[in-house]
C-alpha cells in the first residue's frame, strides 16, 4: 500500500512540469484535469487508509481543478463527513453536487435521508418539500419518495395531501409497511373503520412485527366491541415487541375492561399511566367508576380534562361522564354502590387520532 502511495505522489508531482512548459496554451487545461484525476486517485488511497482529513483536502482540490468533476467526488466528501458525524458539512457537499448536477437523483435522496436522520424536517419546511417533489419528478415510480412526502404532510397537518401521497406509495406495492399503517390511521380518523382495518391488515402482512399496527388494529377492534379474542392476540404481540409501551399497556387494559376483568384492567392501565395522556386517564376513571370508586374516578377525569384537546371527541366523553357524577362526597357515598352498574362501556369515544 505504501509503495502505491509513493507512486501516486510521484505521478501527481510529475504532472506539474506540463503546466509551466511554454508554447502549450491548451496544456494548462489538460494538466489541470489530469492533476485532478491524480488527486482523486490519491484521495481514494488515503480514504481507504483512514486518513480522512487529507483525503478531504485532495477531493477539495479536485473540485477546484475540474469544474466538471464526477459526482463521485462529492459523494466521497459527503460520505467522509457522514462517517465523522459532520452531517451539516455532508449536506453542504450534496447541495453543491445538486447545484452542479441538478438531475442527480441520488444526491436528493441522500439529503432527504440526512434531514430525516437529523430530524430537521420542521426546520427545513418547504425546502424539504421541494427536494421531494423534484425527486419525484426525476423518479415518478419511486414509492419511498411518496412515503416521505406523505409523512411530511402529516407533520404539517395536511391530511388530504398526506393521504394522496401515501396511497401512491401503497399503489406502487412498497415493501415498507408504514404507508399502509398510516393510511389505516387516517381512515380511522375519518370514521371509516372498514378501510382502516383493511390497511392495518396490509401493514401487518408487510411486516408482522410492526408493533404500532398490531396495537392499532387490536385497539380498533376493542373500540368496536368486536373480535376481542383476536384483538387480545394482536395487542399481546405488540407488547412482546415493546413490553413497556404505555399505549399498548393501555390497549390491553381497556380490552380487559370490555371483557369485565376490572382487576387486570386496572393493573395494565395504571402501568400505562406513566405517560401523561388524557385517554389513559379517562380509561382509569372509567375503571374506577365501574368499581364504584367515584372519588378516584373524579380525580382521573379531572386529569384527563386538563390534558385533552379542546376539539376532540374524547373531551365530549369526559364532560359527559363528569356531568353524571354526584356533586358532593355525601352523594358519592350514597351512589357508590350503584356506580358500578353504570353502562360506562358504551360511553367510550373513538380514539383521539393523533399521529
Amino acid at each position: 500500500m505504501r509503495l502505491v502511495l509513493k507512486v501516486a505522489l510521484f505521478l501527481v508531482v510529475g504532472l506539474s512540469w506540463v503546466v509551466v512548459r511554454p508554447g502549450y496554451s491548451s496544456a494548462v487545461t489538460i494538466s489541470s484535469k489530469a492533476k485532478a484525476y491524480q488527486y482523486f486517485l490519491l484521495g481514494t488511497i488515503l480514504e481507504a487508509e483512514g486518513d480522512y482529513d487529507n483525503a478531504l483536502t485532495l477531493y477539495s482540490e479536485v473540485l477546484k481543478l475540474d469544474q466538471k468533476a464526477s459526482p463521485e467526488v462529492y459523494y466521497r466528501i459527503a460520505s467522509i463527513h457522514i462517517y465523522k458525524e459532520e452531517l451539516d458539512k455532508a449536506e453542504d457537499a450534496l447541495k453543491s453536487l445538486i447545484a452542479r448536477y441538478p438531475d442527480e437523483l441520488t444526491a436528493y435522496l441522500w439529503i432527504i435521508r440526512l434531514l430525516l436522520q437529523e430530524d430537521k424536517i420542521d426546520e427545513s419546511d418547504r425546502y424539504y418539500e421541494d427536494l421531494l417533489k423534484h425527486s419525484i419528478a426525476l423518479s415518478p415510480d419511486n414509492a419511498e419518495l411518496y412515503l416521505y412526502l406523505g409523512e411530511y404532510y402529516l407533520k404539517q397537518g395536511e391530511r388530504a395531501k398526506a393521504m394522496d401521497c401515501l396511497k401512491k406509495a401503497a399503489n406502487r406495492d412498497i415493501l415498507d409497511a408504514e404507508p399502509y399503517f398510516l393510511l389505516g390511521v387516517l381512515y380511522e380518523e375519518q370514521g371509516n373503520p372498514n378501510a382502516a382495518i383493511s390497511y392495518l391488515k396490509m401493514a401487518i402482512q408487510k411486516d408482522p412485527n410492526h408493533d404500532a399496527a398490531l396495537n392499532y388494529l387490536g385497539y380498533l377492534y376493542v373500540q368496536m366491541d368486536k373480535n376481542l379474542d383476536e384483538a387480545q392476540e394482536l395487542i399481546e404481540r405488540a407488547l412482546k415487541i415493546s413490553p413497556e409501551e404505555p399505549a399498548y399497556l393501555d390497549s390491553l387494559g381497556w380490552l380487559y375492561f370490555k371483557k369485565g376483568d376490572l382487576d387486570k384492567a386496572l393493573d395494565y392501565v395504571k402501568r400505562a399511566a406513566v405517560k401523561e395522556d388524557p385517554e389513559i386517564y379517562y380509561h382509569l376513571a372509567m375503571i374506577y367508576l365501574k368499581k364504584g370508586e367515584v372519588e378516584q374516578a373524579r380525580s382521573y377525569l379531572g386529569l384527563a380534562l386538563a390534558w385533552v384537546k379542546e376539539d376532540s371527541k374524547l373531551r365530549e366523553a369526559i364532560l359527559s361522564v363528569i356531568n353524571m357524577l354526584p356533586q358532593d362526597k355525601a352523594d358519592d357515598q350514597e351512589r357508590e354502590t350503584s356506580a358500578g352498574e353504570l353502562n360506562v362501556v358504551n360511553m367510550t369515544p373513538g380514539e383521539d387520532g393523533d399521529i
